[in-house]
């Protein structure tokens, strides 16, 4: 039975890794359908709407000097940070391996200025010392795992604080690339409530709007995207404000592994915001993101629970700080 499931779970893995550069290819041609619909369709409509209702041009200007500037902006991020999510590994025992080599800064603790409760999360977990299967070896990989690593088939690697493996962006969402995920679901969302808006009157109310398919469309996925986008807001945000990996919230609920860690969530949201942006300001995090590489390397978990930790390659790099 194992073998059946393994058999069906490789083809599934292949087929995963050859249409998610489709998917990619697919998004990015609709966000530029649905900005060529606001460009070509909504501005027209709604400077002829204003200029022919209105005899105040207040609304015609404030149309181009604030509702131009102010989508464009939103959708410049959005696409952004999907390109980001989509480009950016998610973090492996080899991009550690690398950074070791090309003499990066490697800091397997994490700033405890920033996070002074990071031992909070062994007093809660009641950690047992003597528990001798602490980390996972994967035998792919040949490389014992650290906590919270998990084996992507399709990536056919380790990934850091793994979460899963999106197709429509055809990379793992990880350690390194979960706060730009974040982001673009966040601003997915603002872009589909703006376009709806805008939108909706048209769509419903004229007849001249009837028969321009590329508007319908674009009207009717932004409805939808409202619902699906803040599902998964709602979801992975709340991964996130408890320091919580999709992976880890399912396998919680199966109980399908006896977890060294039973959560990972710190002290207060700040500090678990902290660990995926770099910042705990949400203001900041949403308008100004830190860009530059995480303070955390994901070898603090392992680090904390056994000090004598090692990962082959990276011997005494625990002693840069």
């Amino acid at each position: 039975m194992e073998n059946i499931v393994e058999f069906i779970f490789d083809k599934f893995s292949k087929w995963v890794s050859i249409i998610g550069p489709l998917f990619v290819n697919a998004f990015l041609c609709f966000f530029y359908l649905v900005y060529h619909s606001f460009l070509y369709n909504l501005i027209p409509f709604w400077s002829s709407y204003f200029y022919t209702n209105y005899s105040s041009p207040i609304l015609y200007h404030l149309l181009y000097i604030i509702i131009c500037p102010l989508y464009t902006l939103i959708y410049i991020q959005m696409v952004l940070y999907y390109i980001l999510t989509a480009i950016i590994k998610p973090g492996s025992i080899d991009d550690l391996k690398k950074s070791i080599k090309f003499k990066k800064k490697l800091n397997p603790y994490f700033c405890y200025d920033k996070l002074p409760n990071l031992y909070y999360i062994l007093r809660k977990s009641n950690l047992n010392y003597n528990n001798k299967n602490k980390f996972g070896y994967c035998k792919t990989c040949k490389e014992i795992k650290p906590l919270r690593t998990h084996h992507c088939s399709v990536c056919n690697k380790c990934n850091l604080r793994m979460d899963h493996h999106c197709p429509w962006v055809n990379n793992c969402i990880g350690l390194s690339n979960f706060r730009y995920f974040a982001l673009f679901l966040f601003y997915l969302f603002i872009l589909c409530v703006f376009n709806t808006i805008l939108s909706v009157y048209p769509f419903f109310s004229l007849k001249r709007f009837e028969s321009n398919n590329e508007l319908s469309f674009c009207t009717v996925i932004g409805m939808c995207g409202i619902g699906i986008s803040t599902f998964f807001n709602i979801w992975y945000w709340n991964m996130i404000i408890k320091n919580k990996t999709s992976i880890e919230f399912w396998a919680e609920r199966i109980k399908s592994k006896n977890w060294v860690i039973k959560s990972y969530g710190m002290k207060t949201i700040k500090e678990n915001l902290y660990v995926t942006f770099n910042s705990s300001n949400i203001f900041k995090i949403l308008l100004f993101p830190d860009f530059r590489s995480l303070d955390i390397s994901g070898l603090e978990w392992s680090k904390m629970v056994d000090p004598s930790f090692e990962i082959k390659g990276i011997k005494n790099n625990f002693d840069l700080l």
